[in-house]
């Protein structure tokens, strides 16, 4: 029996199956309709980031204006001077933005917990209040959505179930096993090409759904590397179920205990290891509550209450430069705004520091999620796939990074202005909007 007429009949035998016909449809619409919810959450995004990059521009160019037309600044706001350092950058509108990336449509992923942009000023910090909501369970890496990776990793084998679990077993149970030995030849070729078939038939299906974010968004990722891999993974993933699943129809049971292995395995795939995981590692890692990180915010008071000396011997030991500037050639400065850039700076060092002790210790956390891979397979592919699609936890750490370094720039930068009396023009603010 060839291919082609292995796939005719097992199309026969599907659509005189109701409940198969029915398992098929729900998984087609749910893939269908996972797919358009993905690709309303990449456009609302992308929407508001235009928005957000179009409000800064405007601003920009009002400070721009007062500039040329010889204002301070707001009117309503007198004692604001953008020829100041502080109030130029304070007005540069400095935007960190998480790009959507096309795979997003399939695997939002973390994205509800990423956010979509943040405005950074001296003060940002990467544990901002506006920040904080997934950091309480951080390694817990699982979808908020209902969307294709969830499809693709939960509901998947679950129709494979309905589809696979009276192959062989129903010839069986009704005494038709030397019949098909008569017309097909050999037994296992012909279920084992049935399973092929299958196999076959869902993968044409995941390469059609994994097109579309091509094409509502008409973006020519088709063939780099993360789609690649999106791709590989998730067809890797089917021919495992596959795979694991034809042992089971090797075995030739009856129909009931195919059924009930099959089912055993999900289960403890998909549901029983994934919480024993969880469990395991909250236990070892309890959830932060960021109660820490109040105590850190707390130390603001302790560094401003420092004395001048002290606290220049610190600025100065990390900003050696900082030494030819005019005020950091003096032994004491009487501006209140200049000692308070000094005590602003160091109490910026000080979150730094302390941000990335708390960013590493989330990373420890993922990583003790990620060395149960082995045992712990479906949650692995979740993790790939959104991954891939630049919505997993990796991509809420880089983000935070991100805003750390452009608040460290602005500070380091403001430093030097403030110290060296520099007047901003509207050259001078240009430059500060490139930080």
């Amino acid at each position: 029996m060839t291919l082609f007429q292995t796939l005719k009949n097992e199309s026969v035998h599907i659509t005189k199956n109701r409940f198969k016909v029915v398992a098929l449809l729900l998984f087609f619409g749910a893939t269908l309709y996972s797919v358009w919810q993905g690709y309303l959450i990449y456009k609302y995004r992308a929407e508001q980031i235009l928005l957000v990059q179009k409000s800064a521009r405007e601003s920009q160019q009002e400070v721009l204006g007062w500039f040329k037309n010889g204002k301070s600044g707001p009117e309503e706001r007198p004692w604001i001077d953008v020829k100041n350092p502080f109030w130029a950058m304070w007005y540069g509108s400095h935007y960190v933005i998480y790009e959507n990336h096309p795979l997003m449509i399939l695997s939002p992923g973390q994205v509800s917990d990423i956010g979509i942009y943040k405005k950074v000023s001296v003060w940002s910090t990467p544990f901002d209040q506006d920040l904080i909501p997934e950091l309480s369970n951080a390694e817990f890496q699982v979808s908020g959505f209902f969307d294709f990776s969830f499809v693709w990793l939960f509901l998947l084998p679950l129709l494979l179930i309905i589809l696979m679990y009276n192959i062989q077993s129903f010839e069986k149970d009704a005494g038709l096993l030397l019949l098909v030995n008569i017309q097909a030849g050999k037994t296992n070729s012909w279920w084992l090409k049935r399973v092929l078939v299958i196999g076959i038939t869902l993968s044409l299906w995941l390469i059609v759904v994994v097109i579309v974010p091509r094409i509502l968004i008409g973006k020519s990722f088709l063939f780099n590397k993360e789609w690649i891999g999106y791709l590989f993974f998730s067809m890797i993933y089917l021919w495992g179920w596959l795979g694991l699943y034809t042992l089971i129809l090797s075995r030739n049971s009856s129909q009931v205990s195919q059924a009930i292995q099959m089912i055993t395995i999900w289960i403890f795939l998909v549901l029983v290891i994934p919480a024993s995981v969880q469990q395991w590692i909250q236990m070892r890692n309890p959830a932060s509550l960021m109660t820490e990180w109040q105590e850190v915010e707390e130390k603001r008071d302790s560094i401003y209450a420092t004395s001048y000396d002290t606290a220049k011997v610190k600025l100065l030991a990390e900003f050696k430069d900082l030494s030819t500037t005019k005020f950091g050639l003096l032994d004491s400065i009487s501006d209140p705004m200049k000692k308070g850039a000094a005590y602003r700076t160091l109490y910026k060092m000080y979150i730094d520091s302390s941000s990335e002790v708390f960013l590493q210790s989330i990373e420890r956390k993922n990583q003790a999620f990620e060395s149960f891979a082995f045992i712990n397979p479906v949650m692995w592919f979740q993790n790939k796939l959104n991954h891939l699609s630049n919505s997993d936890l990796s991509a809420i750490i880089e983000i935070r990074r991100r805003i750390r370094s452009k608040s460290n720039s602005i500070n380091k930068r403001l430093i030097f202005d403030e110290w060296n009396e520099v007047v901003v023009d509207s050259i001078q603010f240009k430059k500060y909007l490139e930080l």
